[in-house]
């Protein structure tokens, strides 16, 4: 094999503006990146604690001027409340600088658990109380940016944190590049133009339903690709119709995909199909409800038993949660939903007493299903013993929460 020429200046030229330290802990900024949850891999402070800080982060090094900018527009791309005076300022060799992070969180973080156990630790481990940084000098915050989005990315984001700061990213070079275009946009961070198509739709959707791809607010977590055809299928709806997909529907195809068991790829046949008959419909081919219902009665639906009952009570939950968020917004005023309505203007609008006949349906489905359960506890048990054990707890305080609403009902009743 012919042998490799170089020379030293060139290389020293390539990377004269990269200073390679190891500085306190307290000399480097933090701010908000992409992944939004920073989690410390259980290996790496044992790693770090036997053998020291091998990797080394990556920072920008700003003047106070260009770090005021970058903070304002930090917070103008990630939504976040940074200020410039909660961070330190490092005086290096007679220049002030930032030190700010843009790559080695999970890094940073074990280091920083290290130092606050230094004591204890004392004689027996390598780490030497300093950060370990690669720091980069006179770069414009608009390099600084994009920097900081792409070397966060190397590390496996869960993808729906990746599509929510592709979107965000993508509105600030917007901004600042008004002319770059999707396929642009993919080749600068690495990406398809299908993918980032992908991404834009998800944030498309409402907050409530892309809450379903980490399973918070109560929510079960579905495939983020099952999402993104969701979020394929409202466009496909507001281009046939003009008119928003209502945020009821997002959550009926939601139950479907959860009841049925849907996988990404038979959802995402299905969301094709049921846009295919619509758009046949809206030219004429098609009768209102033929191909639609073909659809629904050939997916693929696993054994269950009282399969008739299991969408219901998917639907009573998916009820539930939109009344817990009328609730939260303030729709019922001070009151709580579950309390029995007094005034007779609010009982034309609403039914209060709606959600305590659900909660007695429930215990009685509940009723229904435990023979199920208890068998699904013999087989599965040791892959469900803790939904199950949750279960068995919840199940008496919502016995108990119904007995209160009966008494608060009572009370309420005229006498």
């Amino acid at each position: 094999m012919k042998s490799l020429v170089l020379r030293s200046r060139e290389i020293e030229a390539a990377t004269q503006r990269v200073l390679s330290v190891a500085v306190p802990l307290g000399a480097i900024s933090l701010v908000t990146q992409v992944r939004t949850t920073v989690d410390v891999d259980e290996d790496l402070i044992p790693s770090i604690k036997a053998h020291g800080q091998q990797t080394p982060g990556v920072a920008v090094a700003l003047t106070p001027d260009e770090a005021r900018q970058y903070i304002e527009e930090i917070n103008e791309l990630w939504g976040s409340c940074h200020h410039i005076a909660d961070f330190p300022l490092v005086e290096l060799d007679g220049e002030r600088y930032y030190f700010i992070l843009v790559a080695g969180h999970r890094r940073y973080a074990a280091c920083a658990i290290l130092a606050e156990n230094a004591e204890q630790n004392a004689g027996q481990s390598a780490f030497d109380g300093r950060y370990r940084v690669d720091i980069r000098f006179g770069m414009r915050v608009s390099e600084t940016i994009p920097l900081q989005f792409n070397e966060n990315r190397h590390q496996q984001v869960p993808p729906h944190e990746e599509a929510r700061a592709a979107w965000k990213f993508y509105r600030w070079l917007k901004r600042n590049e008004p002319e770059i275009t999707i396929s642009q946009f993919a080749r600068k961070i690495g990406r398809t133009p299908e993918w980032v198509r992908g991404a834009l739709r998800f944030c498309t959707l409402p907050s409530s339903v892309q809450n379903y791809a980490d399973g918070t607010d109560g929510c079960v977590k579905l495939p983020y690709s099952i999402l993104t055809s969701l979020a394929r299928l409202g466009e496909g709806m507001f281009e046939l119709t003009g008119e928003a997909f209502p945020e009821l529907a997002y959550h009926s195809w939601i139950v479907r995909a959860v009841v049925g068991r849907l996988n990404a790829t038979v959802f995402r046949k299905t969301v094709s199909e049921y846009l295919t008959s619509k758009q046949q419909e809206h030219r004429g081919q098609l009768s209102l409800f033929g191909l639609t219902e073909a659809i629904v009665d050939e997916r693929p639906l696993r054994r269950v038993v009282a399969a008739q009952m299991v969408p219901a009570v998917w639907t009573i939950l998916s009820y539930l949660q939109s009344l817990e968020c009328v609730r939260e917004k303030g729709g019922f005023g001070d009151e709580s939903y579950l309390s029995p309505e007094l005034d007779s203007r609010v009982r034309t609008l609403y039914s209060p007493g709606s959600p305590l006949h659900i909660v007695t349906r429930i215990l009685e489905y509940l009723g229904v299903l435990v023979p199920h359960l208890e068998e699904l506890a013999r087989r599965e048990g040791s892959r469900q013993r803790k939904k199950l054990q949750q279960g068995a707890t919840n199940l008496p305080m919502a016995t108990e929460l119904t007995q209160q609403l009966f008494a608060s009902e009572n009370d309420a009743a005229p006498q």
